[in-house]
């Protein structure tokens, strides 16, 4: 009518209005949809009362939409555009067809996730002000209650990666999710790799993962050998960590602190990977409103994005954990040249073994932090 109704014309217009079929059901099937605003007993004013007081909480809003304005409620959710993310694609440096790691990364991570019938390996680099590199994604098919996938895992973890800056460097931590159908699997790999040495001199680490809800540190203050593997198990606050992630790729749009790369031989069904998931708003049993990662659609996979997680988790534990100072780590890097080794001259001995530190027999009740 495109003017101005006042509360009292409403009798009239509902006195003239009529009802008008909009859709097909069922043969013999008659159903109608009106909205409270039509009702001859509740006043505009009232409605706009109830509508107001509704604001600030999810239940009562769902409540209204449900019951006032006749409506199906559609849960508040945030996500990720995996178009936009294909448009950072850019070119890595290579040597001879081989892609290298770009300059600004000074430390590499990996996040697997164990499915049934195979692992997906995710390898990272991070640089000054945790600006992030996606350098390798692989596939690794084969059955995971069987040593040859883990093999194969273990020997792509174990190769040096080019650097662009020169020499080879190796990859520093590797989360793996010990949470699905072959825990004990996951336990048996990490348990005798949680710290190793590497052909450079220096150390690296391999953490069991376990996903716990809600709030707090990403990292524990201590492991947990409550498990049948007696391995070090690390329960980490993965929603913490998914909404940090989350919050960079979706604010940081320019190359700096928190920015995330990808390179051009990542393909579309990567970013569809981590645009699986999004976060929802949702009433807990106590009727507090809180956010909850759900996929968008049941059967879609996820993968790339959980492995993103746990490569960043893997960050977390070497910086919050083991004593890595990363900017330290950046500046080491930025002034070496060739093979990174134990004799670097510019500091970082958090990554450098040494002999008089044993792998730790038991973990303590108070915060412990391994030298690396």
């Amino acid at each position: 009518c495109h003017a101005l109704i006042e509360e009292h014309q409403k009798p009239a217009m509902l006195a003239d209005g009529r009802w008008e079929a909009q859709a097909k059901g069922a043969l013999g099937v008659v159903s109608f949809h009106l909205s409270a605003l039509y009702s001859p007993w509740l006043t505009w004013p009232e409605l706009v009362g109830e509508w107001l007081k509704a604001q600030g909480s999810p239940f009562a809003l769902k409540g209204f939409v449900n019951t006032v304005l006749g409506e199906t409620w559609s849960e508040s959710a945030r996500s990720l555009s995996h178009d936009d993310l294909m448009l950072r694609r850019e070119a890595y440096p290579q040597e001879g067809g081989v892609q290298m790691v770009p300059r600004g990364a000074a430390i590499m991570t990996a996040g697997v996730d164990v499915q049934d019938d195979r692992l997906e390996l995710q390898v990272l680099g991070f640089g000054r002000g945790e600006e992030c590199w996606g350098l390798e994604y692989h596939v690794l098919y084969g059955d995971p209650s069987a040593q040859a996938v883990w093999d194969d895992l273990w020997a792509r973890l174990q190769t040096p990666r080019r650097l662009e800056r020169g020499g080879v460097d190796w990859i520093r931590a590797t989360g793996v999710d010990t949470g699905g159908h072959h825990t004990q699997r996951a336990y048996d790999f990490a348990r005798p790799r949680f710290r190793y040495g590497t052909p450079d001199g220096r150390r690296a680490y391999v953490f069991a993962l376990k996903g716990q809800a809600g709030g707090g540190s990403i990292w524990p203050r201590e492991a947990s050998r409550r498990n049948v593997g007696k391995v070090l198990l690390w329960p980490i606050k993965v929603d913490v960590a998914k909404e940090q992630v989350f919050q960079r790729l979706r604010q940081i749009k320019e190359p700096g602190p928190g920015y995330m790369h990808f390179p051009m031989t990542f393909q579309e069904s990567y970013f569809l990977g981590l645009d699986a998931e999004h976060q929802i708003e949702k009433v807990n049993q106590r009727g507090f409103p809180e956010r909850r990662w759900e996929l968008k659609s049941q059967g879609r996979r996820n993968e790339p994005w959980d492995t993103l997680i746990y490569g960043y988790v893997a960050l977390r534990g070497l910086m919050d954990g083991m004593g890595l100072d990363l900017e330290r780590e950046c500046a080491r890097s930025d002034g070496a040249s060739g093979a990174l080794g134990p004799k670097s001259e510019t500091g970082a001995a958090h990554l450098e073994r040494s002999e008089a530190v044993p792998a730790p027999a038991r973990q303590t009740r108070r915060t412990t932090r391994w030298r690396i």
